[in-house]
């Protein structure tokens, strides 16, 4: 009986940790996505770039986060119409198709 409990014991507690760990938003950027100047600063260092080159890859890579911004928020928007139609009282086979397609 003492070796169920203790071995229940230690499943509730390695479960409890493994939830803890895998919860987002942890760590130094806590989930969001932003440059990282320290890696921008290395690489121009290795590659020997003028400041005009630093600041052409600085406008490149933050074009890109808006773009992937953007990108992200209309897949959301596709996302949350695709599961409308999954409840949806009358299921129209075609419309979810539809929908998979756009996605792609």
């Amino acid at each position: 009986m003492n070796t169920r409990r203790l071995l229940t014991g230690l499943f509730l507690v390695l479960f409890t940790v493994s939830f803890a760990n895998a919860q987002p938003g942890q760590g130094k950027n806590r989930g969001q996505i932003q440059p990282r100047p320290e890696r921008g600063e290395r690489m121009a260092e290795m590659l020997d770039l003028s400041e005009a080159q630093q600041q052409q890859i600085d406008k490149i890579r933050l074009d890109h986060l808006k773009n992937m911004e953007v990108t992200k928020s209309e897949l959301q928007k596709l996302r949350s119409e695709y599961r409308l139609l999954l409840v949806a009282d009358s299921y129209d086979k075609n419309n979810v198709k539809q929908y998979i397609d756009k996605q792609k």
